[in-house]
């Protein structure tokens, strides 16, 4: 019996990665948009033949569409690898997409197995895992490559630390060898992978809870600083190396080169900061458990960040907050599984819930792959204690998502139907705005917006691009009067420099009307 148990293990995972697949194959139709036509459809770096080894000295965005300092060489070169095989086809981009989702899939399920004990736990974690909706930005983009290739490097190395003897077996020089090479490439890949090194130390804790001699905690840490941490700290410091090589001891963009409507929080209140991430914890878990909100930007407009303490979604967030720490608290003292995966979801979440301030972008749902990892493995936990119900209660849940995630994965369908969608789900979102108004503009469409530009210009006045675009309209329209008071609000807010030189016709236009 346990011989045949085993024999369906690799059956097993071979049924999750077909459901992984076949969940967003659609995907595979969609073309390049939002994001994928700056990082790769206009970037030198992948596009031009030869120079693989500027790779590793160019920053992830190209120079001259930002000046974030992201550096991701490791992402770079996949895309540059997957250029040189495949030409600029989307597909090809999106088929490796594929392919990395069904593996993280795969893992995360041997994850919850070797956690839990138990094969149902591996279904049940694999099946939420690979049919949730809230992953469906991740494929959608094919930018969202970072968050794939960065969870399966992370999941990889949690999982071969799960499975090993940290409290009696000393590392060999292959383990630190290969320990600092993940780490290295999931670094390269995303800078979030950075919540690896915490993550094994949290299993390292967890195995020494479940030891039957525990040593002196002060022996622990410095047997574990000395031993197979060092691949983690040499893997970290050849990439920060390798970083500051190319943007020196530049971390974040100053706080005068981020936009108000792309990341708020660089602007706000320390209580209204505090007050923004404990909403965003609640808007993760609403997400994961219930599926909605979704949309495919979030921004300003979107999420109307809190201003006080005193709101309800942000005494959610708190109440949660407190749940997790209370979990760790009581669930410690036994050793218990779910104490560790409650700490993993916690770690997971520092970065997309801006509880350590380090993102230029307000929020984004493809931040959520890596800590939903952990949660689907939660969930698996859960349902180890009935059972009776876990296989038939996962396949339902799995199939209640399947049919949110689906028609939920079209919004990627087109450039100009991306921003539709956000629009429909969020009407005053700046950044969707923003986009549909550009891309009907580029199209000679401006005309169909009216109701957008009104929306914009009302809800966000002190945006330069929104008066911008009435600017557009007015001429459009032959609105002469709206013309003037749309230019003149944009004059008061451009910076100092020339007049573009559509703004300058214009103005002349405006003249040669009497205006």
């Amino acid at each position: 019996a346990v011989r045949r148990g085993r024999a369906r293990v690799p059956l097993l995972y071979l049924v999750l990665a077909g459901v992984a697949v076949g969940t967003f194959v659609q995907t595979l139709t969609y073309p390049f948009v939002y994001d994928d036509r700056y990082i790769i459809e206009r970037n030198p770096a992948i596009t031009s033949p030869g120079g693989w080894l500027r790779v590793f000295a160019s920053p992830y965005w190209p120079p001259e569409h930002s000046f974030d300092p992201l550096y991701r060489p490791i992402t770079t070169l996949s895309f540059k690898l997957n250029y040189a095989l495949t030409g600029d086809r989307p597909v090809g981009f999106r088929t490796v997409n594929l392919a990395l989702h069904a593996l993280a899939t795969v893992l995360v399920a041997a994850f919850a197995r070797r956690l839990w004990r138990r094969t149902s736990a591996a279904w049940v974690a694999g099946l939420l895992f690979a049919t949730h909706p809230l992953h469906a930005e991740a494929l959608g983009l094919v930018v969202g490559r970072a968050e794939l290739l960065a969870g399966v490097l992370v999941a990889a190395m949690l999982l071969r630390h799960l499975g090993r003897d940290v409290i009696s077996a000393a590392p060999s020089a292959r383990y630190h060898l290969t320990t600092a090479l993940l780490f290295l490439l999931a670094l390269g890949v995303k800078e979030h992978a950075i919540i690896a090194w915490p993550a094994v130390l949290l299993i390292d804790v967890w195995h020494r809870r479940q030891a039957p001699n525990r040593q002196p905690l002060r022996w622990f840490l410095r047997r574990t600083a000395a031993s197979h941490h060092l691949g983690l700290i040499f893997g970290a410091a050849v990439f920060l190396f390798m970083r500051w090589v190319v943007f020196g001891w530049k971390t974040t963009l100053a706080s005068g080169f981020v936009s108000p409507f792309a990341n708020p929080l660089i602007y706000d209140t320390p209580t209204a900061r505090v007050a923004t991430s404990l909403a965003l914890l609640w808007l993760v878990v609403r997400q994961w458990f219930l599926a909605t909100p979704l949309c495919p930007i979030w921004g300003v407009g979107g999420f109307d960040r809190p201003e006080t303490l005193i709101r309800g979604d942000v005494l959610a967030g708190a109440a949660l907050g407190l749940v997790i720490v209370l979990c760790f608290v009581f669930a410690r003292r036994g050793g218990r599984r779910v104490w560790l995966t409650v700490g993993l979801f916690a770690l997971g979440v520092l970065l997309p819930c801006h509880f350590f301030p380090a993102a230029n972008w307000l929020y984004a749902e493809r931040w959520l792959y890596l800590p939903s990892m952990f949660l689907a493995v939660l969930c698996a936990g859960l349902t180890v204690w009935v059972p009776r119900f876990s296989v038939a209660g996962s396949t339902l849940a799995a199939a209640l998502l399947l049919a949110t995630t689906i028609p939920y994965n079209r919004c990627w369908a087109t450039h100009e139907g991306l921003f539709e969608s956000v629009v429909e789900r969020q009407p005053f979102n700046y950044h969707g705005l923003v986009g549909l108004l550009a891309v009907r503009q580029q199209t000679g469409r401006l005309g169909e917006s009216r109701i957008h530009v009104e929306r914009l210009t009302e809800r966000f006045p002190g945006a330069r691009k929104g008066w911008y675009f009435k600017i557009l309209l007015a001429r459009e329209l032959e609105d002469w009067d709206a013309a003037v008071e749309a230019l003149r609000h944009w004059g008061a807010l451009r910076p100092p420099g020339p007049v573009p030189p559509k703004i300058a016709r214009i103005t002349r236009e405006v003249r040669a009307h009497g205006r």
